[in-house]
């Protein structure tokens, strides 16, 4: 290479790892190194420690901590991408506890995390989850600002009001549209009006005699007909199966 090259001549650098290994770095680093422009030591270790890292940072702990975990309902079934764990591929069944991230997508719970500790994109849509890396958050909310959480309203509903802040903030929505803003369905209906996630058509309500379930059907049926539409009854008795089910707007009386 002749003395007068420029650094963007795409020059190219064979450095030790420190481990024995030899690395070959290209590009602006390698460029700069030659010319004089950086310390070759400085740009080795940046260009080493870019190499390093493959594919996106792991997600923020906060981002995991927000993740709801739901109940597979048969409408989650019905779509293609949701019928299977994508990283362990084992099937879903209706009822199964499953982790649920903010593009739709389903996942056991074990196999999400292992997942998202290392990498912040769902395995399935490639949707980006916040980090902690400040470099990486630019270009990330740079590609997510035209992709919004998908929740269906109840789901909006279960969420607390600090997480259905969050979403606002996410959205960047402007501070003055939630001044007075603090009963929970007021800040649904603000999440709702700003657009600030997808919203998904929830599935028509089941229209069940009440009394004939109150009266005749066995804790085994009432146990498969939450599971039918992701409703958690686990724990409660006959009683209190139907009234939360009446609670969850899926079941109304006939």
């Amino acid at each position: 290479m002749g003395a007068g090259a420029s650094a963007d001549q795409g020059h190219i650098l064979i450095a030790s790892n420190g481990t024995g290994d030899l690395i070959l770095i290209n590009g602006p680093i390698a460029g700069a190194a030659f010319a004089g422009l950086v310390d070759p030591r400085a740009g080795f270790s940046a260009a080493l420690a870019d190499q390093g890292r493959v594919g996106p940072p792991p997600t923020s702990q906060a981002a995991l901590a927000k993740l709801p975990v739901v109940r597979v309902s048969a409408d989650d079934l019905a779509q293609d991408e949701n019928a299977a764990c994508c990283v362990c591929l084992e099937k879903h069944s209706v009822g199964d506890p499953v982790l649920r991230l903010p593009c739709g997508h389903l996942y056991h719970e074990a196999c999400a995390m292992s997942w998202l500790k290392e990498h912040c994109t769902c395995p399935n849509c490639r949707y980006e989850l916040p980090t902690d890396d400040a470099d990486y958050e630019a270009g990330r909310k740079a590609r997510m600002r035209h992709r919004r959480p998908r929740y269906r309203l109840g789901e909006l509903m279960d969420l607390s009001v600090h997480h259905l802040r969050d979403l606002l903030r996410d959205a960047e929505v402007d501070a003055s549209r939630l001044r007075g803003v603090c009963e929970k369905r007021d800040l649904v209906r603000c999440v709702i009006d700003t657009k600030a996630v997808d919203l998904v058509a929830d599935p028509l309500p089941l229209a069940l005699d009440v009394d004939v379930m109150r009266n005749e059907w066995s804790v085994k049926q009432l146990h498969d007909l939450a599971a039918r539409v992701g409703v958690d009854v686990a724990g409660l008795d006959s009683t209190e199966m139907i009234d939360v089910l009446l609670d969850s707007g899926k079941i109304i009386p006939a």
